[in-house]
């Protein structure tokens, strides 16, 4: 179904008129937006167009390697949006993936402490309140890993990070 709206969607605008009239542009990534600038504006405060990462429901590239579309929840509608990437979308499409990847990251990591402060209160008992000699635990803060490295969770996004590099490397092998 999401294929299929963006593969229309790309198909209205490379088969239309106007094709000469597109802005040769410059898309930024993070983990929170895209920004497109004209890739011929000095400065980067100007942006044609920008969304939110939280907002996109939908990626992907369309029939042609060229392109890339997505789709954002808009509130009360949803737009798709399509781009003619150089030399093709492959990257532009990770990278989006990597940041939708990322706030669906950050959206179970704030919903962990919750629970996690929930279930230690119910488990909590005299043993536990910090009987251990030398224990730095305080309910609700984060434990400190005591130099043995990382924690879990950082860890974790590491490893997350580290399976976008290992994919990119693949993509470019001759």
């Amino acid at each position: 179904m999401g294929m299929d709206v963006l593969n229309e969607a790309i198909e209205k605008l490379t088969r239309g008129p106007g094709r000469e009239r597109w802005t040769p542009s410059l898309i930024s990534v993070s983990d929170t937006a895209m920004r497109v600038h004209p890739a011929q504006e000095e400065e980067e405060a100007t942006h044609i167009w920008e969304c939110q990462v939280r907002y996109v429901t939908f990626i992907g590239v369309g029939r042609d390697a060229h392109t890339f579309a997505l789709i954002v929840d808009m509130g009360q509608r949803f737009q798709c949006t399509a781009f003619w990437c150089e030399p093709d979308a492959g990257t532009i499409s990770e990278a989006v993936q990597a940041a939708c990847m990322v706030q669906y990251q950050k959206c179970l990591v704030a919903a962990a402490p919750r629970a996690k402060a929930k279930g230690a209160a119910a488990r909590a008992g005299p043993a536990a309140a910090g009987d251990a000699a030398g224990s730095a635990f305080v309910p609700g803060l984060p434990k400190a890993s005591g130099g043995g490295g990382p924690g879990p969770r950082k860890r974790g996004v590491f490893s997350f990070l580290g399976s976008f590099r290992q994919k990119h490397s693949l993509l470019h092998t001759p």
